[in-house]
């Protein structure tokens, strides 16, 4: 069938894409004020936007066309509705199918073409294919065309799938076509059902008969490992969709003759979620679905059912407001895409945030970096509690350097955190942020030795080392396993004991914090996304060892009227809380540090004795699980760096610890105190960001903790802990 290339008039493209819009107009003025927050922090970067309502505005729209359609004769006709089509693009490096020939003008090969024109309602319908739909020679409309993506993609009438390096053998498609017929019909009947009714119809109606096992795994495997699950345009064109249950995305690919073959989307990670169930494994024998996460995320040539099942499902639509953009850009990243600076776009269009992006970046640093800011300009202060990677970025004359921004990682979900404080926070560039600290003058301190020994004692006597539980998590179907694999890899890490570190520390803050502190962390686990559990275990099998706790404050039975209740029964609160294993994932090397003058304390991990904690106020609010201390030191930007001095590389070390402080870069705090005072150049270079936990709020005192203003916060490696360790012998 013969087709033509036709530009839609305005009124035609407004039309088709009026629904989809209308999602860019209802969040234009809270985008205006994104876009207005960023010119305040970044306005060299803002001016690199522009809002997607006045995109969509110079978007040229064109269509793919039957010559016998009413707009190819009559200038007054319109298209009425469109396919959008993803695919991947051919090249060299991709090997399609032998079916998949010869190719179209589109892009597609030639029976791709054919069944896409054969599934419309009629011939007026049109067909939205990127490569011949965008003028791939003018810049300025690719890049209007790749800001309104989501809009095209949305606004189509059905979403169709090419996978063109697919095709079945007549088993696989004999099963195929036998089971999404299965599903159809269930499908059908579902809709006549309660909620209540439906799961249990569902668990009688759907089976694989067992012969047909090993071609649907086949045939799952087949449509679930193409080149399109891999592409990142390809990810963002499935997540926008709409996904409804009529006119469903639908997957085409090649039959064991070279026809062309559909099957829904739903129908295909329906099949590929029902093989990887334990129960269906129960049953069929012969599907291998297990497989830890680690290794499922971490390998990226998804050669399993479990890895393919996981990447079909990051490709699931709906968006969710409270998901932070830094989610969208990390997954979006997984897969992969030729041109760097669509991942903005994609990551944007994903997260709906009606922006368009009209500047250019070398690499995936930079677009980490601009998707910080974004995510900073709507309130989001997700970036400043990242613990991972430290960006390397380039400046203007090709030099590198550390910025104070992290690599986004990809959790489970990574959730907006708002902040009541976000004017704290100044202005950014890449190399610094410009923010409101908190500065804690105290340091994370050793324990003192009165206190580790009342510490060993009360372990010791009530065997209570190595007694770690997970008190308050509700299932640990799940969580334990993989938890308790961590714990054991942290174990075999440390070279201290970690329960008497912890139980010394909070002797040390006195009884009022201790008896606090199980209120404190159950507060703090029922704020936010805190996915381990609540701190509210009472372990009554901690009753001896809280009453000979208490004795070491004086307080017994005997001189307490209401010791049960006012003292013993949260004590024994306090020490299931303490021995509970997640709080090694918040200190691994547990410091207390005074927070406030009036005896309050926090845990924090320990840092060097040339720093200090600073907390950001627009985090200062949040509950424990967040990296809100930043382990800081006053930075001089112009001044030149400083080396380990190469003589300790081949020398005997120091022997006395003045020595020591003066030849080395840095110790740890329980060392003699060798920080800087706050400079007048208000600059600091950040080391690390870690949890700080048990405190109350952390405020300004004047004395404790104080309010800096407008500093700027330079990015920074911590130091090489291992290298300096084995200088000092590794000397505790």
């Amino acid at each position: 069938m013969d087709t033509v290339l036709v530009k839609l008039s305005s009124a035609n493209k407004q039309s088709l894409l009026y629904g989809a819009s209308q999602r860019v107009i209802q969040r234009q003025g809270g985008t205006e004020i994104v876009l207005k927050r960023l010119h305040q922090l970044n306005s060299e970067l803002a001016a690199q936007f522009q809002l997607k309502q006045d995109a969509l505005a110079d978007l040229t729209l064109r269509m793919i066309c039957s010559t016998d359609a009413d707009i190819v004769h009559d200038s007054n006709a319109n298209v009425p509705a469109y396919f959008a089509v993803s695919y991947c693009w051919h090249n060299s490096s991709w090997k399609a199918v032998e079916a998949a020939q010869p190719l179209t003008k589109w892009g597609v090969s030639q029976p791709m073409a054919n069944k896409i024109l054969s599934l419309r309602n009629s011939k007026d319908e049109g067909v939205w294919v990127d490569r011949i739909c965008i003028n791939q020679d003018d810049e300025t409309e690719k890049k209007i065309a790749i800001g309104s993506m989501d809009v095209i993609y949305r606004a189509c009438r059905r979403l169709l799938i090419l996978l063109e390096d697919v095709q079945l053998n007549q088993t696989e498609e004999s099963v195929g076509l036998k089971y999404a017929t299965l599903y159809e019909n269930m499908c059908l009947a579902v809709r006549l059902l309660s909620d209540a009714e439906k799961s249990s119809f569902i668990n009688w109606y759907w089976h694989l008969d067992a012969s047909d096992v090993p071609a649907v795994m086949e045939f799952a495997m087949k449509m679930l490992g193409a080149r399109w699950y891999s592409r990142a345009w390809c990810a963002h064109e499935i997540r926008v969709n709409e996904h409804s249950k009529i006119n469903n995305p639908l997957f085409l690919c090649f039959g064991a003759n070279g026809g062309v073959l559909s099957f829904e989307f739903r129908f295909v990670h329906f099949l590929a979620y029902h093989l990887h169930q334990p129960s269906a494994n129960a049953v069929h024998k012969d599907i291998p679905y297990g497989m830890d996460v680690s290794a499922a995320l971490g390998d990226t040539s998804c050669t399993t059912l479990f890895q393919r099942m996981v990447r079909i499902n990051r490709l699931l639509p709906g968006h969710d407001p409270r998901i932070s953009l830094l989610d969208h850009l990390s997954t979006i990243s997984s897969f992969g895409c030729q041109e760097l600076p669509d991942l903005c776009a994609i990551a944007m269009n994903t997260a709906e945030i009606p922006l368009v992006f009209k500047g250019t970046v070398q690499s995936l640093e930079n677009i980490s970096y601009i998707s910080s800011l974004i995510v900073l300009a709507s309130g989001d202060v997700s970036p400043l509690l990242l613990q991972a990677t430290k960006l390397q970025m380039l400046d203007s004359s090709g030099k590198k350097f550390i910025s104070w921004a992290d690599q986004p990682y990809k959790g489970p979900h990574e959730m907006r955190v708002e902040t009541p404080f976000p004017l704290s926070i100044s202005s950014a560039t890449a190399k610094y942020i410009e923010l409101d600290i908190l500065l804690v003058k105290g340091r994370p301190m050793k324990v003192a030795d009165e206190f580790m020994e009342m510490a060993h004692s009360i372990l010791e006597k009530h065997a209570l080392r190595g007694n770690g539980n997970m008190f308050g998590v509700e299932d640990l179907s799940f969580t334990e396993p993989l938890v308790k694999t961590a714990i054991d890899f942290m174990n075999a890490s440390v070279n201290f004991n970690w329960y008497q570190v912890l139980l010394g520390s909070a002797l040390e803050c006195g009884i009022d914090w201790m008896m606090r502190l199980p209120n404190v962390l159950e507060k703090e686990t029922n704020s936010g996304e805190w996915d381990h559990g609540k701190f509210n275990g009472f372990d009554s099998s901690f009753a001896d060892a809280a009453a000979d706790l208490l004795s070491y404050f004086g307080i017994t039975k005997e001189n307490s009227a209401r010791f049960d209740d006012q003292f013993l029964r949260p004590m024994i609160r306090f020490l299931t809380c303490i021995t509970d294993d997640r709080l090694r994932f918040l200190a691994f090397i547990p410091r207390r540090i005074q927070t406030r003058a009036d005896g309050d304390f926090a845990i924090t991990n320990q840092i060097s004795n040339r720093s200090w904690i600073a907390i950001p106020q627009a985090v200062s609010h949040l509950p424990l699980f967040h990296n809100r201390a930043w382990v800081v030191e006053p930075y001089d930007p112009a001044a030149p760096e400083k080396e380990i001095p190469p003589f300790l590389k081949t020398r005997p070390p120091p022997t006395d610890l003045e020595a020591w402080a003066d030849t080395v870069p840095a110790l740890p705090a329980d060392f003699p105190d060798r920080r800087d005072r706050p400079n007048d150049l208000q600059s600091w270079r950040m080391r690390k960001r870690q949890p700080l936990f048990g405190c109350q709020p952390v405020i300004e005192d004047g004395e404790a903790v104080i309010l800096l203003k407008k500093q700027k916060v330079y990015g920074g490696d911590d130091y090489d802990w291992e290298a300096l360790g084995k200088m000092l012998g590794r000397r505790q």
